[in-house]
């Protein structure tokens, strides 16, 4: 009778294990959809959030975002120039097509200054011109530095504004 009570508890064991393995493996498949759902739900959170750079190689990649420089008004201070160079050797003579002065428009008085003083900024661009020899009006460099020098000796003339650039439009030797 006792080996009949153990086969019996034994037949009772296995009973009771298996009506609790599908419980726990449906348990587990729940647990492991929520954990997964709970992961894509942070991870498409973090992505709208987190602002990633546009990274583009080559020639199409775009410049940085720069504000281009407010539109210089031109004035004509002279037609063309013609002048002697400073050169000792032999002469040499230069033509400038036109010499235009470039401002801010912010420089709402600089125009009429301008006029007013014409004869004064074509005596400093006459001036500045024979100072130069053949050999500095020659390159790219030295074309600049007359320009800068013009620029110079003009703004430290006027009073209402300040010139930006200068254009000459040719400049023959």
């Amino acid at each position: 009778m006792v080996e009949e009570e153990r086969i019996e508890a034994e037949e009772e064991k296995p009973k009771k294990a298996v009506p609790n393995l599908p419980i726990k493996l449906l348990m587990n498949i729940a647990i492991g959809i929520a954990g997964l759902l709970l992961v894509v739900i942070i991870a498409s959170y973090v992505a709208k959030t987190v602002k990633t750079p546009e990274i583009t190689f080559g020639p199409e990649a775009p410049e940085e975002k720069r504000t281009p420089p407010s539109a210089l008004i031109t004035w004509l201070a002279g037609p063309e120039f013609i002048a002697k160079l400073a050169d000792e050797e032999e002469a040499h003579l230069v033509k400038t097509g036109e010499f235009r002065l470039a401002y801010n428009p912010k420089y709402k008085r600089l125009a009429s200054e301008l006029v007013e003083r014409q004869f004064q900024i074509s005596d400093i661009i006459n001036t500045v011109l024979i100072s130069q020899t053949s050999k500095d009006l020659s390159t790219e460099e030295g074309k600049e530095r007359f320009k800068r020098e013009v620029m110079s000796r003009i703004n430290s003339l006027l009073t209402h504004g300040q010139i930006e650039d200068i254009y000459v439009q040719v400049i023959v030797q």
